[in-house]
């Protein structure tokens, strides 16, 4: 019983990390192909606040 949490734990494990490296090669790729709206996004988080 115990070893069946512990692996529910691993997989959700695995998946929040496959997720943040998906998260994070989105997010260099949508840098380094939109160099102009990733420098205009700092004014536009300014007037949201």
């Amino acid at each position: 019983m115990l070893l069946e949490s512990v692996n529910r734990l691993l997989r959700t494990l695995r998946h929040c990390v496959a997720a943040t490296e998906a998260l994070f090669m989105l997010s260099i790729f949508y840098k380094r192909h939109r160099p102009s709206e990733h420098f205009r996004r700092p004014q536009c988080l300014e007037f949201q606040i």
